[in-house]
């Protein structure tokens, strides 16, 4: 075990030495490709020289500036981002692995690389996301769950069907209380209470009926539903938006 450890030392001065004296881009970004790849397998010697984290930096900033300056018919689709997503994965603290995401998002926009930048930010998500839970925190807990909410066109969607399934069972008319929570008005679509109630909840929405279908009962209830309305405003809102902008943009390329 040791001996190999030498080894891999000593490949690695070998490496950083070429890496130092090469004036080639791609070149460079290979040998700094090949002691990340060595770095991974001996953990030990992850700061030989310099930390991993520089290596793989340096290494996203020379591989797509190398290729994109190679002046071959390539161009574009020569900037392979499996690449990019291995070096990052190579180290295993998450707020290192933002940064890095971050860098080569960076690197990627500033020469319009819109498919690879899109790669690389679902992977930078799930670095946030991962990040937030292992903070062990309630914060972070919620921030993570946030997240999660936000984090694709299904992700919206779903979210926003709980939002309405808790919607729809807090206002279902179970009880006869004389201080509600919430004043229910039903027109009788249906015999079914459940089924009727769907029915009065659409038609409200789409405003097919002359009846307020929820009111408050009381202060808690104002409190919920003006969450509630704030919350389908705020976020559904601002994701249609995002997500509208998004096909438009995928359309136009």
């Amino acid at each position: 075990m040791l001996e190999q450890i030498e080894k891999a030392a000593q490949s690695l001065d070998v490496a950083y030495s070429r890496a130092e004296n090469t004036t080639g881009k791609l070149t460079k970004a290979s040998i700094l490709f090949t002691i990340i790849q060595i770095k991974c397998q001996h953990k030990m010697l992850s700061d030989n020289h310099q930390s991993l984290y520089v290596d793989i930096k340096q290494y996203i900033e020379v591989y797509i500036d190398g290729v994109m300056d190679s002046g071959t018919d390539f161009g574009y689709d020569a900037v392979n981002a499996d690449k990019i997503i291995k070096a990052i994965n190579a180290i295993a603290v998450e707020k290192q692995k933002i940064q890095l995401w971050k860098r080569a998002e960076s690197e990627l926009l500033e020469h319009n690389l819109t498919n690879e930048c899109n790669e690389i930010r679902a992977y930078y998500k799930k670095s946030v996301i991962r990040d937030f839970f292992a903070s062990h925190s309630p914060i972070g807990f919620l921030k993570g769950i946030g997240y999660i909410s936000v984090y694709n066109v299904w992700s919206v969607l779903i979210t926003l069907l709980l939002i309405f399934i808790f919607n729809y069972i807090i206002t279902l008319p179970f009880s006869e209380d004389e201080n509600p929570m919430f004043i229910i008005e039903h027109e009788a679509y249906s015999e079914n209470i459940y089924w009727n109630h769907l029915l009065n909840y659409f038609a409200n929405l789409f405003e097919l009926t002359d009846k307020t279908f929820c009111k408050a009962g009381n202060f808690i209830g104002l409190i919920v539903l003006l969450v509630l309305k704030v919350f389908y405003v705020c976020f559904g809102g601002w994701n249609a938006v995002d997500i509208i902008q998004e096909k438009i943009t995928l359309k136009n390329e």
